[in-house]
């Protein structure tokens, strides 16, 4: 199996149908339903048809972040821990298995696609992309770390951007008040290592 990305622990691969086991587990995980804006996938079944909307979406670019095995046992069938990729906007998106959460699995992932050098950087129709907006909960500690882990910059805060699905009444409506701000951060394209040493250096204060 040839994998579009490798590092020191996991393989990335886009996203596909034959993920949807694993991936039903990713999104009704305890981390993954307490950010979620909309209702939790009740089966299976309901995440092969996630994912193949998904996939309907030609702007986008979805990645299954999978933990490599230790040995050759399970080679055939390793396990996806994780999503990382695009939305349409574009804008980048990513989740992680409880289990695997607060192990760096996800910096890895993430350097691996928007890093340096992240594959995403070189897909043939995203070459043109000059930046990725994130937009993050406030009170989303764990995921706002890792942007800044990045080389992420911090952008605009917009205030009752989005609601929770947690947060719907019994009637399903949620309240005006219930709305969330979200912290908005900037990944930018990597430069090129020639322009960086072409750039003059900065002024210093003589005081």
């Amino acid at each position: 199996m040839v994998y579009a990305v490798e590092t020191s622990r996991l393989w990335l691969e886009r996203l596909a149908e034959k993920h949807a086991e694993d991936y039903y587990e990713i999104v009704t995980g305890e981390e993954s339903v307490r950010w979620s804006v909309a209702a939790p996938l009740e089966n299976v079944a309901q995440a092969q048809s996630h994912i193949k909307t998904l996939l309907d979406q030609p702007e986008a670019d979805k990645f299954a972040i999978l933990l490599r095995p230790d040995s050759d046992t399970n080679k055939e069938s390793p396990k996806m821990i994780g999503i990382v990729g695009t939305k349409a906007k574009p804008e980048l998106a990513y989740t992680i298995h409880s289990e695997y959460a607060n192990k760096r699995y996800m910096t890895e992932a993430l350097n691996a696609f928007v890093g340096p050098k992240g594959i995403f950087w070189d897909l043939p129709d995203r070459k043109h992309i000059q930046t990725l907006k994130c937009q993050i909960d406030p009170d989303n500690i764990s995921s706002l770390k890792l942007v800044q882990k990045i080389g992420a910059r911090e952008g605009e805060r917009r205030l009752k951007a989005y609601p929770l699905h947690r947060d719907r009444g019994p009637d399903g409506r949620i309240s005006r008040d219930k709305f969330r701000d979200l912290a908005v951060w900037w990944v930018d394209r990597p430069q090129p290592w020639s322009d960086v040493q072409g750039r003059e250096a900065p002024s210093m204060a003589s005081d």
